[in-house]
């Protein structure tokens, strides 16, 4: 009888195991910018615009399973199949570990990270 009360006092605990696996903090560590992108997003967001996150949640190297916890994504596989392989494939993001797709480390990070106040026409490479 005793014991069933002491397992009800662990649920609390497994709780805080989210915030050791540093989930808080990385999203603590999103701009203003980009957390208003991902609470704008809704329950049902359309292509460009989980898309248009994810650039910017790439802009620093992120895994998969980091990417869907922070867009509050249950299916890191979806993810994958449906956002992070295609815009691999466009160009639009960068695998750390190009020749192995697979790999336990992979992650992904914007081709071209954004630069505040710069659109694509300023560049100035035309020189």
């Amino acid at each position: 009888m005793g014991f069933a009360a002491d397992r009800g006092g662990l649920e609390p605990d497994r709780g805080g195991f989210a915030a050791d696996r540093g989930g808080l903090d990385e999203a603590d560590e999103l701009t203003p910018s980009v957390r208003q992108l991902i609470a704008a997003l809704g329950p049902r967001p359309r292509q460009e615009r989980i898309r248009e996150a994810i650039l910017r949640l790439t802009e620093t190297p992120r895994s998969p399973a980091t990417i869907a916890r922070l867009l509050g994504l249950r299916d890191v596989g979806k993810l994958v199949e449906r956002h992070l392989a295609p815009m691999t494939r466009e160009g639009s993001l960068i695998r750390t570990h190009p020749d192995t797709p697979a790999h336990p480390q992979q992650a992904y990070r914007a081709a071209q990270p954004r630069l505040a106040g710069r659109s694509p026409e300023g560049d100035d490479d035309d020189r």
